[in-house]
């Protein structure tokens, strides 16, 4: 037998379950080194060290087989790209149904448990006024707004002491009376400042009530479109048959 032949490098046994999920819970015990962000020397070193120590861990279980860094390094990155991909299925397939049941396969418990370690990055931040946002307590959040901006707008009216002839007999001084004019300056100031907060507060509610609107136009423009499809597929097993 050839030399090159006796040499070729046999296939890595598969993970199976066990093992999987040993590996995501030591990531999760060291997930904060693992899955830092930072990009510095520093930091390199200490992942470098810990997934040394994460893979010691992991042969010490005595599972199917002994696993080198690069293969338990390589398998986690597996399974991150796996989640991410099911994740957006599964996002795609709530929208294009409008809230309606989800046929996208969902997530074992293994992904989900990554899922949760790397979550910000497979969801993203949560988004209001775009596209993507959720729409259906859009009613409630408007109401909430108007809600608290009166009670905030309410809550800082001047409050006036109630003024007797007694206190209308002295005449103001000159320091009062220059004073009596910055205040009333600064109060009128403040009712601008309140009635531009009004105006711009009144932009939003319309933004948002707009964005209602789109949204369930789009909704309705989904069902639509699936309709036309149920349609043509029936049409052409019709045609089939014939």
């Amino acid at each position: 037998m050839e030399p090159s032949k006796e040499l070729k490098r046999k296939r890595n046994v598969n993970f199976n379950k066990r093992e999987e999920e040993f590996l995501v819970e030591l990531v999760r015990k060291y997930q904060q080194v693992i899955e830092n962000k930072k990009t510095d020397s520093i930091m390199w070193k200490d992942k470098e060290a810990c997934w040394v120590k994460l893979t010691a861990e992991f042969n010490s279980l005595g599972l199917l087989v002994p696993r080198t860094v690069a293969q338990l390094q390589l398998k986690y990155k597996n399974l991150k790209k796996v989640v991410r991909k099911k994740s957006a299925t599964i996002r795609l397939e709530g929208i294009m149904t409008g809230g309606g049941k989800n046929q996208a396969e969902p997530l074992d418990d293994v992904e989900q448990k990554v899922k949760d370690i790397i979550r910000l990055s497979v969801d993203g931040l949560p988004s209001v006024f775009d596209s993507d946002a959720d729409f259906g307590d859009n009613n409630d959040m408007i109401g909430n707004i108007k809600l608290c901006y009166k009670g905030e707008r309410a809550s800082k009216k001047l409050q006036w002491n109630v003024v007797t002839p007694q206190n209308l007999k002295q005449r103001i001084s000159t320091p009062l009376r220059s004073n009596n004019k910055r205040s009333k300056s600064r109060s009128s100031e403040a009712t601008n400042l309140l009635q531009n907060r009004d105006r711009l507060v009144e932009l939003q509610i319309k933004c948002l009530e707009q964005e209602y609107e789109m949204n369930k136009v789009k909704k309705m423009n989904v069902a639509l479109e699936k309709e036309k499809l149920l349609l043509e597929i029936t049409l052409l097993k019709k045609k089939i048959n014939n």
